[in-house]
């Protein structure tokens, strides 16, 4: 597995609660498996929904658009539904179209 991640210019990670700490090194070895780099493109910064977890350190986004078929494609699909299947219940991870959003949300 890769031990590298790229960080989008401007993204904030101060704060990052530690469940996303330890939900990173499955979504890097997601995209490390298929060939393509892993970028965080959202942490705590950015304009999200109120309430969002982005704000409380519980959300990244990851890119998506260097993947075939773009953000849209099936592969930014299929990394999404993978990388679900490797966290516990407790986190949701979305195919948004422009990004993969992961976050931890226990019920």
């Amino acid at each position: 597995m890769s031990d590298r991640v790229q960080i989008k210019d401007g993204v904030d990670l101060s704060g990052l609660h530690i469940s996303m700490i330890r939900a990173l090194p499955f979504v890097m070895e997601t995209f490390d498996r298929a060939g393509f780099e892993t970028i965080i493109t959202s942490g705590l910064d950015g304009q999200h929904s109120v309430g969002s977890l982005h704000y409380k350190g519980r959300a990244l986004d990851f890119r998506t658009r260097h993947l075939p078929g773009g953000s849209t494609g099936q592969a930014a699909k299929d990394m999404a539904h993978e990388i679900r299947s490797c966290l516990i219940d407790d986190y949701d991870v979305v195919h948004e179209s422009t990004h993969i959003h992961v976050e931890y949300d226990p019920k």
